[in-house]
């Protein structure tokens, strides 16, 4: 696998995961902080949801502290929101 921030899709399907993130995150009564993940099927245009992040991983290969490093937020920043 390839990690490629940001990723190379299309906008109106990055907005489809984002509504099937917020559907399911309610769905799920979650709170709070979590990722979640989901595979794009290119070949079929098919969007699957894998699973949820409960607490996503803050190491240095971690893909959430990479995609706010991405947009600016450090992540020494990122932890000190989060803690707000």
């Amino acid at each position: 696998s390839e990690l490629t921030i940001p990723a190379q899709i299309d906008k109106e399907i990055i907005k489809k995961i984002q509504d099937y993130a917020i559907k399911i995150f309610k769905i799920l009564s979650l709170k709070d902080l979590s990722r979640l993940d989901f595979f794009y099927d290119y070949e079929n245009n098919q969007i699957y949801f894998n699973e949820v992040n409960t607490l996503p991983g803050f190491t240095t290969i971690s893909m959430y502290p990479q995609l706010f490093n991405h947009e600016g937020i450090s992540t020494k920043e990122l932890i000190t929101i989060l803690l707000k």
